[in-house]
């Protein structure tokens, strides 16, 4: 795919429609849903994240309780929306993303942004769930691209160009985490 621009951030300001609705999901602590409020200013965007608690598995392969991660996240995130939630703009959905999915008519999304579980099921499962409720000519843009251990993002993402399901458009030129962004037909 060819590059578009540097970061992720110049993607959301020189590529994606002003206006309009969309979600992104997987937010942690709201902080990229913040650029996306402020240089696209939708006409309302979905936040969802589950902060799944307990235990995970760190980078250096060590078992850790996340529930006060998780927690500080959760609470970072709906401390930093309250304004846009209370205006009507901003709606945070607590679920898994894939359950929230089934809250939504399809073709209801100019733009999914997609950012949560990096896993090859976890990111085709979003993908599966969330292409039918994209807009035909809407954007799927998916984080973190780049071949990194465990992660199956460029698998689901070249799969999809590859079976037709979405059209490239092109990368940001980040070294570790890539963002694609991809157009349905």
């Amino acid at each position: 795919m060819k590059v578009l621009c540097k970061k992720r951030w110049h993607l959301v300001k020189d590529w994606m429609p002003h206006g309009g609705i969309g979600i992104e999901i997987g937010i942690a602590r709201a902080r990229f849903s913040r650029v996306c409020l402020s240089f696209l200013n939708p006409d309302k965007l979905f936040l969802v994240d589950s902060w799944d608690r307990g235990q995970h598995t760190s980078r250096a392969g060590l078992r850790e309780d996340w529930t006060a991660v998780q927690e500080s996240r959760r609470r970072e995130a709906y401390s930093s929306m309250r304004p846009d939630i209370e205006a009507g703009r901003v709606e945070i959905i607590q679920s898994l993303s894939v359950d929230a999915a089934t809250r939504f008519p399809d073709e209801y999304f100019d733009w999914v942004f997609v950012d949560a579980d990096h896993s090859y099921e976890g990111c085709h499962a979003d993908a599966v769930a969330y292409l039918p409720k994209l807009k035909s000519g809407g954007l799927m843009i998916f984080h973190d691209y780049g071949v990194r251990e465990g992660y199956g993002v460029k698998q689901v993402v070249d799969e999809l160009i590859a079976a037709g399901a979405l059209d490239p458009v092109g990368v940001t030129d980040e070294k570790r985490a890539v963002t694609a962004m991809l157009r349905k037909p």
